[in-house]
C-alpha cells in the first residue's frame, strides 16, 4: 500500500492550506497536549474535503533518524500535511518531509469512513463533563454533528470501573510528560 508522494519540484505550494492545518492542530490540542494525529487529520481531511479537495487520512509510521513512530497525517494533492508534527521536533507550519512518512498500512477517502473513524476517536475523549465540553467545542469549531451527551453516557460504565481501578490500585498511568512520540496516538 506504501505510495509516496511525487517529489517537491511538482508540487504547488501547501501555503494556501496552511490556516486549516493550524486550525485542526488547535483544535486537538484543546484534547491532547500531545500527539492527537489521528483526531487532527480527520479533522483536516474534513474541512479539505468541505473545500473540494480530495484528502485521504493516512496511517503509517514516521521515520526519521533511525527511528519509527506509528503516525496519521493527510495526504492531498499529492502531499503530506501533517497538522501534529510538532510532536516530531517540527514546526507546525514547516512543510512535511514526505520522505518521513513510510509504511503507509491504512487510507481513508470517504467522507463517511472519515466521520465514523473521528467519532470513535472523539468519543475516547468524552470521559467527563469537562472534556464533553471541549468535545462540543471542537465539534463546534469544525461544524460537525456530534451527541456528546450520548457519547458521556456510553462511557459512563467504563470510566466509573477505571476510576475503581485507579482508586483501589489495581491501575496506574503513565504521566503524559514520560510518554514518547506515539506511545499515546489518539
Amino acid at each position: 500500500m506504501d505510495s509516496a508522494p511525487q517529489s517537491k519540484q511538482e508540487l504547488p505550494s501547501a501555503e494556501p492550506l496552511l490556516p486549516a492545518i493550524l486550525r485542526a492542530r488547535e483544535s486537538v490540542r484543546m484534547l491532547i497536549p500531545k500527539s492527537g494525529c489521528e483526531i487532527a487529520s480527520c479533522l483536516l481531511a474534513l474541512d479539505l474535503l468541505d473545500d473540494s479537495h480530495a484528502a485521504a487520512v493516512v496511517t503509517g509510521c514516521f521515520a526519521r533518524d533511525g527511528e519509527r513512530a506509528p503516525h496519521t497525517w493527510v495526504e492531498v494533492e499529492r502531499r503530506i500535511l501533517d497538522p501534529t508534527q510538532e510532536q516530531f521536533l517540527l514546526p507546525p507550519e514547516a512543510e512535511a518531509d514526505a520522505e518521513c512518512y513510510a509504511e503507509r498500512t491504512r487510507r481513508l477517502t470517504e467522507r463517511a469512513e472519515i466521520e465514523a473513524s473521528l467519532n470513535k476517536r472523539l468519543a475516547l475523549q468524552t470521559w467527563n463533563e469537562e472534556r464533553r465540553q471541549l468535545v462540543e467545542e471542537v465539534a463546534r469549531r469544525h461544524a460537525l454533528a456530534i451527541n456528546t451527551d450520548a457519547l458521556l453516557e456510553a462511557h459512563r460504565p467504563l470510566m466509573e470501573r477505571i476510576t475503581n481501578d485507579l482508586n483501589s490500585g489495581k491501575l496506574s498511568l503513565t504521566p503524559i510528560s514520560e510518554l514518547r512520540p506515539g506511545d499515546n496516538d489518539g
